[in-house]
């Protein structure tokens, strides 16, 4: 049986930027661009941390779950 962990990881704001996909680049589009550049940060890096974990490239992580867009 495996332990079970629990991990938090923690990014600077000012860390450089991870490749998103083409479709969250699509949606960022609409936001603000202070909004647009927290939406990028956050996903790359959720991407980088899932593609450590799996062994994968980080834009074969199949993240379906498009933001909150307000105008």
């Amino acid at each position: 049986m495996y332990k079970q962990e629990i991990s938090i990881w923690f990014v600077p704001i000012k860390s450089c930027l991870k490749p998103i996909s083409f479709q969250e680049k699509k949606w960022k589009q609409k936001m603000s661009l202070s909004r647009s550049f927290q939406y990028e940060h956050s996903r790359g890096y959720v991407r980088e941390a899932l593609s450590n974990i799996f062994g994968i490239p980080a834009l074969d992580i199949p993240i379906i779950s498009p933001p909150r867009i307000t105008t």
